[in-house]
């Protein structure tokens, strides 16, 4: 898990190149290294799931990763128009940015994540 948790900060790379106006090769390069992460990440998370949760419980925890990681998605997209008018769009890639570091970074604080081994606990 330390090393997906890792990866998840490549997905930000996108954020920053557009709010400095990156030129259009820029762009792709970073958005196709967000994409390896997220690759990488994803293949990691569900391996740690497979191995580490029982199999009598992996539906419903996999719902639950699922509800989360879905369900917010149309509340930021709703919360981004309106900041994105009050303190503008490149403020708000900046701040976005910014949050996405930070809970990747308190995900990075969690022992669970920083000591799960990669095989099944005996």
């Amino acid at each position: 898990m330390l090393l997906a948790t890792w990866t998840t900060f490549g997905f930000v790379l996108p954020l920053p190149l557009l709010a400095l106006g990156a030129p259009l090769w820029l762009l792709l390069a970073g958005a196709f290294a967000a994409s390896v992460c997220a690759d990488v990440f994803v293949v990691l998370w569900y391996t740690a799931l497979q191995t580490h949760v029982p199999e009598e419980r992996l539906a419903r925890v996999s719902a639950y990763d699922a509800l989360g990681s879905f369900a917010l998605n149309p509340l930021g997209l709703a919360a981004v128009g309106p900041v994105s008018v009050l303190i503008g769009v490149t403020s708000t890639l900046w701040v976005c940015a910014g949050l996405a570091v930070l809970a990747n970074a308190l995900a990075l604080l969690s022992p669970s994540v920083r000591r799960l081994p990669a095989g099944p606990v005996p």
